[in-house]
């Protein structure tokens, strides 16, 4: 992982979790509660660092078979220590190296049905605190028009603009960066009728560096995935697109300071 991303990455998700949103550390709990951590091992959050390390130097998303074709200098030498311990005893899984988020994945329905209720309760939370004075509906009842405009009215905030003139509901939406010339990253809402109808709000990352490299705030911070789903609600699609925008915000402007 490029050394300037690597080292904005800790106080970038720490500011983060204090401006209030604080479902991922829900999350990072849940994982690590999900059984005792043998010696050696570093929890969720630092394995998806190490992840993301590897993954930026594939062309193809990361998989536990694709870091295979990465050179021996390339790899992470704490994932391949993983590798030899998990894997004969797991078998090849598609894309889960860490022996506490292998158990997670497993739990009884009654259990992560209980714990997403509590992931979902912790977003509810978040919107009705950040977003109180907006009128909340449910995303039914507005039409796919204004529901695009909430998206594009959340990306403004954080200094991204629509990079075309005529915004549709049915194709792929690119924002750019207004705030600066020399643009670190630019952003996609992807799949926007999916979008329109099931409330589904996944924001890509699309960084100058790595312009074939579409990330999101999952590939960041445990559980970022939770603020693209189940967004049945004017403020919840709202504190999704806020959240996904406020942390590539605080990236670029991290990475923007470091090489001043």
């Amino acid at each position: 992982m490029d050394k300037r991303l690597r080292a904005c990455l800790s106080r970038v998700r720490a500011d983060f979790y204090a401006s209030g949103f604080r479902l991922p550390v829900h999350y990072l709990g849940a994982v690590e509660s999900a059984r005792s951590r043998g010696p050696g091992e570093v929890d969720y959050q630092e394995y998806l660092e190490e992840v993301l390390s590897e993954n930026l130097l594939l062309a193809n998303p990361w998989t536990i078979q694709a870091r295979k074709g990465l050179k021996q200098e390339d790899r992470s030498p704490y994932l391949d220590w993983l590798a030899d311990r998990v894997l004969p005893t797991t078998g090849a899984n598609h894309a889960i190296l860490d022996p506490n988020f292998l158990v997670f994945t497993k739990l009884e329905p009654d259990s992560w049905q209980s714990l997403l209720e509590g992931f979902r309760g912790q977003k509810q939370l978040e919107a009705d605190k950040l977003f109180r004075a907006s009128v909340d509906k449910s995303i039914a009842e507005i039409k796919p028009k204004a529901l695009i405009d909430l998206v594009v009215q959340g990306a403004s905030r954080h200094g991204f603009q629509p990079s075309q003139a005529k915004v549709s509901s049915d194709e792929d939406l690119e924002f750019v960066d207004v705030t600066r010339k020399d643009a670190t990253c630019a952003l996609r809402l992807i799949d926007t009728v999916a979008f329109a109808r099931r409330g589904r709000v996944l924001i890509q990352y699309v960084f100058a560096q790595y312009p074939r490299k579409p990330l999101a705030l999952d590939n960041f911070v445990p559980g970022g995935y939770l603020y693209s789903e189940w967004n049945k609600t004017a403020r919840l699609l709202q504190v999704a697109v806020h959240a996904q925008c406020a942390f590539v915000r605080a990236l670029r402007d991290a990475l923007q300071e470091s090489v001043k």
